[in-house]
């Protein structure tokens, strides 16, 4: 990874300072300053060749592990960046400019991929896109930070699953599922592993695989939230006001996914194969979105009630030690705050804020 970050086009910290360079606001009667750096559009575009060449060509012969791993940073590395800088060009109107330098690596893409996986592409460079085109739209017409995170990931989610769909179609029922597992046994065995760690490594195997949806939209996400901060962290530097980012204590989720969590005990309580494994990834997903804003919510109540940083620590350092208890106390701290923002109704005092 250091490697990466040495290549100067992709600097970031050469881009920040290249767009300090200009006036201090890049706002104009609502509306930000057309000049951008030239420097950013060539970032852009080598980072869509690198993106499309790491994650859509084809291996003429096998790297190993640590190598595709390294890649796979890389390309992590890389897709943080296009969400950032793709929501910017988009956001200084540049919309001419950013076909220009996209659509030559989406081609590469197109051409570099197996014919049959071509849509997979497709979907994967929307995924890149749409979340980055529509955060640059909605802060360019002062829409909330709110409004515009939830909206760009949940575009994010569309793309991403229709290009997750042929692994997780390989996961649709629990007997596929126990296929894929019973060919782990020989390598495990030739491993030297006991039976009872070859089981319990299993078992480990069997959970992963099951949940393995989830993860991988939450990695997705993970990536956009980055992008998505590095974008507002910039625009409110350069005078747009809007994006400023909220305080941690003050994250939420609002009452309307509650459907969302009962659908998902519904399909778990009565529904076949296929649909609990659907509820367990939604539940799943639903869980990790819920602990955040429940470690949000711990956050303010311990501020409120004064602790010291070292009561503080102890706190978490429980939780953290508790493992599944730490988090579905969390995840229902966090539900909880759906339902009553605790917030509002008992605000810090001024002197806390």
């Amino acid at each position: 990874m250091p490697a990466l970050w040495q290549l100067w086009p992709l600097r970031v910290s050469h881009i920040v300072e290249q767009l300090g360079r200009s006036s201090a606001s890049s706002v104009v009667e609502g509306r930000p300053k057309p000049a951008i750096p030239v420097q950013l559009l060539l970032s852009v575009l080598i980072a869509s060749f690198l993106h499309g060449f790491i994650a859509y060509s084809k291996r003429p012969f096998e790297l190993g592990v640590p190598v595709e791993l390294l890649l796979g940073t890389v390309n992590f590395v890389v897709v943080v960046f296009l969400f950032c800088s793709i929501s910017t060009v988009i956001y200084y109107r540049k919309n001419l400019q950013l076909s220009l330098v996209v659509l030559p690596a989406i081609l590469m893409s197109l051409l570099l991929i197996k014919s049959d996986m071509v849509w997979v592409a497709m979907a994967g460079w929307s995924a890149v896109l749409a979340p980055s085109v529509l955060c640059g739209r909605l802060a360019l017409h002062n829409h909330s930070i709110s409004r515009i995170f939830l909206a760009s990931v949940v575009a994010l989610v569309l793309f991403g699953s229709l290009q997750m769909i042929p692994m997780w179609q390989v996961l649709a029922s629990s007997e596929e599922i126990a296929q894929l597992i019973l060919e782990t046994e020989p390598a495990l065995s030739a491993s030297g592993y006991s039976a009872e760690n070859a089981g319990q490594i299993k078992e480990f195997l069997t959970f992963f695989l099951r949940v393995l949806p989830a993860l991988t939209v939450m990695s997705i996400i993970m990536q956009f939230a980055l992008g998505f901060w590095l974008f507002a962290r910039w625009q409110f530097i350069r005078g747009n006001k809007n994006l400023k980012l909220p305080p941690f204590s003050s994250w939420r989720i609002p009452f309307s996914f509650t459907p969302l969590v009962l659908s998902g005990v519904l399909l778990r309580l009565f529904g076949n194969d296929s649909m609990t494994i659907i509820a367990d990834n939604l539940l799943l997903f639903l869980t990790l979105l819920y602990s955040l804003t429940g470690i949000s919510l711990l956050g303010f109540l311990l501020q409120k009630g004064r602790l010291s940083i070292y009561l503080k620590l102890i706190v978490y350092l429980m939780l953290f030690l508790s493992h599944i208890y730490g988090l579905a106390f969390l995840a229902l701290l966090g539900f909880v705050d759906s339902f009553f923002d605790w917030r509002q109704k008992y605000p810090l005092p001024i002197g806390l804020k």
